[in-house]
């Protein structure tokens, strides 16, 4: 899952460069949250494989699949919303992601 993993990771800044030129387009913002959205997923199975290799580590919260549906959620809410407005995708991808990372920055869960 690491080489997954990496491939969507190595797409986020041509989509994200795609959107800087075409901010209202629909197919730049549709595309950006299918990558986040497949990154994230790929990142949730290459961490229960890791778990899986490794069972003496320690289980992280925010690698639980509880912690991270909003996370699933929220791209999910922005794939359908670029088809309507699509400057609003990047506004709730930035809402989503503030949602999780402060939480765990205190180091508490959802």
């Amino acid at each position: 899952w690491n080489g997954v993993w990496l491939f969507f990771m190595t797409l986020t800044p041509f989509t994200t460069a795609w959107i800087g030129e075409f901010p209202n387009s629909m197919l730049p913002e549709i595309t950006y949250s299918i990558i986040l959205l497949l990154w994230s997923i790929s990142f949730q199975l290459m961490n229960r494989q890791v778990r899986k290799d490794n069972p003496e580590m320690q289980k992280d919260p925010t690698s639980s699949l509880k912690f991270r549906l909003p996370l699933y959620g929220g791209m999910l809410a922005a794939l359908v919303v670029s088809f309507l407005v699509p400057i609003l995708t990047l506004i709730i991808v930035g809402i989503t992601t503030m949602s999780l990372a402060i939480p765990m920055m205190r180091g508490r869960h959802i």
